[in-house]
């Protein structure tokens, strides 16, 4: 397995401003479905969201599993926000809530 690459450190309110814009459906800022942003010591993140993110269409008495193909969409949508982004391989639930893993890398 290779090593993860080093991450930049990023000022924690614009990755919490990105990720609400991110984890949203509108241009409503105040309906986001961030919980809660973690960050660690080597400079990565992990971002805990509801899952009602992947299934806006669906009652939340039936809220279902993401499927790789939600996530993979989501993955793509953070990359495409900021290029910079490393996202790393490892998602899933926590409860009733999402996460996923990411960190910022060296502009090329």
């Amino acid at each position: 397995m290779k090593p993860l690459p080093n991450f930049i450190p990023q000022d924690r309110h614009y990755v919490e401003e990105l990720l609400g814009r991110i984890l949203s459906h509108t241009n409503d800022d105040d309906e986001t479905f961030l919980i809660e942003l973690i960050q660690y010591e080597d400079h990565h993140f992990r971002v805990i969201f509801s899952t009602e993110y992947f299934q806006r269409d669906t009652p939340k008495n039936e809220l279902l599993s993401p499927t790789k193909s939600q996530w993979n969409t989501l993955k793509k949508k953070l990359k495409r926000h900021d290029r910079r982004i490393f996202v790393f391989k490892e998602h899933g639930l926590i409860g009733q809530h999402a996460f996923l893993d990411f960190g910022f890398l060296k502009p090329k």
